[in-house]
């Protein structure tokens, strides 16, 4: 389905959209409150939604309903800036992925090499696409892991956790390092205390 343009939506802001589809990431401020930062990332259609919206009184997260009648459960939940401690964006470490990429392509390879020993010796055989896939994406995933930033809010009751998901292409990777970037500025500039590398 083609993104829907913004102008068809015109109480909507462009955070609103994503996937071309409404969302009820809609920031209800109260009077007075000064909207400082929205922005919103998904990877694709399939994907969970991520926005975050700052004000000079509060910051919005992005909660799932427990139980939606419609097809968005998506929404923006209030917590005052009172009760947040802290924003950071650090590193993720990869070492789980990295275990896995090594696994992969050992498991690719040797299986490649099975599967086509008996074909390249002239016995015959069948050749498979899934160990060489295997053997590709135990190649690939060291790259879709290298240098992701995750998301921590840290409140008075809890935190909040945002780990982008794995994309490989440079567009992608600069959209989530913006996004993280521009919530950082967006936490300074009301004063939550931030940290980042």
């Amino acid at each position: 389905m083609a993104p829907l343009p913004a102008e068809l939506y015109p109480s909507l802001r462009p955070f609103d959209l994503i996937g071309g589809t409404p969302l009820t990431f809609a920031v209800e401020s109260e009077p007075g409150e000064t909207v400082v930062l929205t922005e919103s990332y998904q990877a694709s259609d399939k994907s969970e939604p991520f926005a975050f919206a700052i004000s000079d009184r509060a910051i919005y997260l992005p909660a799932r309903k427990t139980f939606a009648v419609t097809n968005d459960p998506w929404y923006f939940r209030r917590v005052p800036l009172s009760e947040v401690r802290e924003l950071s964006v650090t590193p993720l470490r990869s070492t789980g992925l990295m275990v896995l990429a090594v696994l992969m392509l050992a498991a690719g390879t040797l299986t490649t090499y099975w599967m086509m020993k008996p074909v390249l010796s002239g016995q015959g055989g069948e050749v498979r696409g899934i160990p060489i896939a295997i053997l590709v994406g135990g190649m690939v995933l060291p790259f879709a892991s290298r240098g992701r930033r995750g998301l921590r809010v840290s409140l008075t009751k809890g935190a909040f956790k945002w780990k982008p998901p794995h994309v490989l292409d440079g567009g992608s990777k600069k959209r989530i390092a913006a996004l993280l970037d521009g919530i950082l500025a967006g936490a300074k500039s009301v004063g939550i205390r931030t940290i980042s590398p």
